[in-house]
């Protein structure tokens, strides 16, 4: 039998998480699932409990981000002998016959070290915006394209450069060979950064055709829609990934990330002034994680199981203990 575990990173969400694990539950292959929750504050656990009481329950004492508690998730699976590990985020379901037919397919072409879905939205009308805008940037994408809109026939899997963490298939080894997401990362891009190790290292990024996933959560997408604070956010994010990548330098990255924060405009209604405090604060952040930043990139393209010893800790420090 298939060793399939879903990995579900929970905070405060008792409005979406019950329809997400019952999509589990029922869908044609049997998985051990395993939920980490990221502190909640509302009945997220108790929901958790009384819907899926098989599942292995990780409640952390503090909000570790998407990717370490991922991590916590992915180590335990993998440890416990998981053939493939399904990430699904907590506001996001999937069809009964998605997680069966993405193993399949991940077993005929092991070389798909990330295999996802389509994302739809929460309508199932439309594909996710920003799926569709994240798939509409890669290069293969003409091949898609052009097998739907000529009218060909659509292939079961199509290679991309990149398909956000909301659900991914990753292989065995893929979390061998690749690791853990890096736990420098506080919230966004840690999926980029991790979508350019499994590159790196010769495995492909792969979108499937035939099976759905739904995402819930907003359409819109636009910069002045979002609040100062996740702007900041998602600037330091982008920070941070800039340091992370491989290119030709170290001073190549340093010289991006400075321009980037010179230009960098959050929002109309932003005021001057406040526009200067953030680019200040993300100089800062520029310079305070720059060390650290820069010894983590150096293992995450020579090590492999990458970051698994730092989970361990995370698991020491932060796991309730009942």
């Amino acid at each position: 039998m298939i060793s399939l575990f879903a990995v579900v990173v929970t905070w405060n969400g008792e409005d979406c998480i019950a329809k997400c694990l019952q999509s589990l539950l029922n869908a044609d292959i049997p998985m051990q699932i395993v939920v980490v929750d990221n502190a909640s504050s509302d009945q997220t656990v108790e929901i958790v409990q009384a819907i899926c009481p098989d599942a292995i329950i990780f409640q952390l004492t503090q909000n570790l981000g998407f990717g370490k508690a991922n991590n916590i998730g992915i180590k335990y699976a993998y440890e416990h002998g998981a053939e493939h590990v399904l990430l699904i985020n907590q506001d996001a379901y999937v069809d009964a016959n998605t997680p069966k037919t993405l193993v399949a397919l991940q077993q005929a072409n092991p070389e798909s070290a990330i295999l996802s879905p389509l994302h739809l939205d929460a309508t199932g009308r439309h594909l996710d915006r920003l799926f569709a805008n994240h798939i509409g940037k890669t290069a293969s994408i003409r091949e898609l394209l052009s097998d739907a809109l000529l009218k060909r026939e659509i292939a079961d899997i199509y290679h991309v450069d990149f398909i956000n963490a909301a659900i991914w298939l990753l292989s065995r080894d893929c979390v061998t060979h690749i690791g853990l997401f890096n736990p420098t990362f506080d919230h966004y891009r840690e999926d980029d950064e991790y979508v350019d190790r499994v590159r790196y290292k010769g495995f492909n990024v792969s979108l499937a055709t035939t099976c759905y996933a739904y995402h819930q959560r907003t359409q819109d997408p636009t910069p002045d829609n979002l609040s100062t604070a996740r702007h900041l956010l998602k600037a330091n994010a982008e920070v941070q990934y800039r340091i992370s990548r491989k290119t030709a330098s170290t001073w190549f990255n340093i010289t991006s990330t400075i321009f980037y924060i010179m230009f960098f405009r959050p929002s109309s209604s932003t005021s001057f002034v406040r526009s200067i405090e953030m680019r200040l604060r993300l100089l800062h952040k520029l310079f305070s994680i720059l060390p650290t930043a820069l010894r983590c990139r150096n293992r995450t393209y020579n090590e492999t199981k990458c970051f698994f010893d730092d989970t361990g800790l995370d698991s020491q420090r932060y796991i309730v203990n009942d």
